[in-house]
């Protein structure tokens, strides 16, 4: 498999497994909404939207390292400055390996 192949293949499988991700946090979200309809002092599903996060974010890590195992340093290196030339810093920082996660948009 190419290059383009390996970015692809390692997109799509994210793809799908981020979705469930995606489910599990609406799904927190709708019985919060329903919930707070009834009692309005309903907790908010703070904590198991943090772990959902949390998750994700380690899901992102291990797609990183397979990308990174995939297209080898060179590869990935020149992956690494394509994506950040042309979209940038989308989120106002990047997740790289060993790097503590931050919470509450911190």
């Amino acid at each position: 498999m190419g290059q383009n192949g390996a970015v692809f293949a390692v997109a799509d499988d994210y793809y799908g497994r981020v979705q469930q991700h995606d489910r599990n946090a609406q799904h927190e979200i709708e019985q919060f909404r329903a919930a707070y309809k009834h009692d309005p002092a309903a907790a908010p599903p703070t904590d198991a939207l943090r772990a959902i996060e949390a998750q994700r974010e380690q899901l992102v890590l291990e797609e990183r390292a397979r990308l990174a195992s995939e297209l080898g340093p060179e590869g990935f290196a020149k992956l690494e400055v394509f994506v950040h030339s042309a979209f940038g810093d989308v989120r106002g920082r990047r997740v790289t390996p060993g790097e503590p996660a931050q919470r509450g948009g911190q």
